[in-house]
């Protein structure tokens, strides 16, 4: 731009100044900055932070990184407001392509199955940043990038959910093998984050400091976890997928911090039918007679109904601290588990229990044939297209071999759903896409 061009306002502003007519144009005035002394290469592994007072030069340090190959820039801007969360990734939605989906959204704090089909534009402040950065993670996984970088990082986020962010990506740039520059302003990103490399700026120079937490302040931080009530769970329960209270719940832990409460674990008496039953507790639990089979179980078992976690402390590890914490002092000798993506949050079997893929019946067998005749996959199942009548009369032979729970399933609609539920988390080798496979069970004796 020139002082010839310039717009009326920019002429009068810059007059007094001497700056136009005369002098500097208005175009040179824009670019007026003082120059940074960077070092010439950068760590290429860790996490660098870089800090400094707004206007020193992080976010053109960042521009600058990003002219590189292989770099992959990560930022809440580029999140499609209006399309749902899964699908804010690129892939081409094979069971690989949505597992690694869902493995980086679990890793990042947003294992929530009611957030995957939530419009971007709906999600809090804190929930925009995670998948941001679970985009990114993404799109360097795919592409082989070496460096992610992350301006304005959890600038706008409450220190408590910052602190659970970066801890996040800590956990993904070690798993990874990433290197990550992350920008910021504020001071308490280094204890927050624990970065390998800090570079702060003032505007003219740039200095390395060297770090001085080996890991996040919130990987560190020590939470009280002590008997609570059924009340403790309904307080946290709108964060579960499924919020209601288990049927027959029996014990409650809560763990606090600063005197709030930020997760719960309930357990509850054992589901009398488990197929992994016969495989975590070998002819423990089989006799002839049912009832005396359902006292020993009642007697002997606890499952793990409900872990739930305020969302702003996801990613923390403190689901597995709460586990870990029931096992150690369980109700009974055997403790269950059944998670629904247990595989792509194994908090569970980082606990220490034992886990077992959920084995498809030969019912499930066969509806996953009659839909592969259909040219339908499982989870068409949750769509609206119409079925044949033969596939129909299938659904309903399927619901009825799973007993009282299938004679409950009155609608179709019900069935369709239930079996998807169903066929998404159970395994079968040599299946291919036609089982889902997400389903763990979990068990420990102590």
């Amino acid at each position: 731009m020139t002082t010839e061009h310039a717009t009326t306002a920019l002429r009068r502003a810059l007059a007094p100044f001497g700056l136009a007519p005369f002098g500097l144009a208005p175009d040179d005035a824009r670019s007026v900055s003082a120059p940074i002394d960077v070092p010439s290469s950068m760590p290429d592994a860790g996490i660098t932070l870089v800090t400094g007072p707004s206007g020193s030069g992080k976010s053109r340090l960042l521009a600058n990184l990003s002219k590189q190959s292989r770099v992959v820039v990560g930022s809440t801007e580029r999140i499609e407001p209006n399309t749902s969360v899964i699908d804010q990734f690129e892939g081409d939605a094979s069971a690989r392509d949505i597992e690694r989906r869902l493995r980086l959204l679990a890793g990042f704090g947003l294992a929530d199955a009611t957030l995957f089909a939530r419009r971007a534009g709906i999600l809090s402040e804190g929930e925009r940043h995670r998948l941001a950065l679970a985009v990114a993670a993404d799109r360097a996984e795919r592409t082989d990038a070496r460096l992610v970088l992350f301006d304005e990082f959890c600038s706008p986020l409450d220190r408590v959910t910052a602190a659970s962010v970066a801890a996040g990506l800590w956990k993904w740039s070690r798993g990874a093998g990433r290197a990550v520059v992350c920008a910021t302003a504020h001071e308490d990103m280094a204890a927050l984050l624990a970065p390998d490399t800090l570079l702060r700026l003032d505007g003219r120079t740039a200095r390395f400091h060297e770090r001085t937490q080996t890991r996040p302040r919130m990987l560190r931080r020590r939470f009280a976890i002590e008997p609570g009530t059924i009340a403790d769970y309904d307080r946290l329960a709108r964060h579960h997928y499924r919020a209601g209270r288990p049927a027959v719940w029996s014990r409650v832990l809560r763990a606090t911090n600063a005197g709030q409460i930020v997760g719960v674990l309930v357990t509850a008496r054992p589901t009398l039918n488990g197929a992994w039953r016969r495989r975590a507790w070998p002819g423990r639990y089989r006799t002839d007679r049912r009832s005396a089979a359902a006292r020993r179980l009642n007697r002997e078992v606890r499952r793990i109904a409900r872990v739930v976690v305020d969302p702003r402390y996801r990613g923390v590890g403190l689901a597995r601290r709460l586990v870990e914490s029931y096992l150690a002092e369980p109700e009974t000798p055997a403790t269950e588990a059944v998670a629904v993506i247990g595989g792509l949050c194994p908090f569970f079997e980082r606990a220490g229990m034992e886990p077992f893929r959920i084995r498809a019946r030969a019912e499930d067998l066969r509806l996953a044939d009659a839909l592969d005749e259909a040219g339908l996959s499982w989870w068409d199942l949750t769509g609206d297209a119409a079925r044949p009548a033969w596939l129909r009369a299938e659904l309903e032979r399927w619901a009825r071999s799973i007993g009282r729970a299938g004679m409950r399933l009155c609608s179709q609609r019900e069935i369709e759903r239930a079996a998807a539920r169903r066929l998404g988390s159970v395994t079968a080798p040599g299946m291919g896409e036609a089982i889902g496979g997400m389903g763990r069970a979990y068990a420990h004796a102590g």
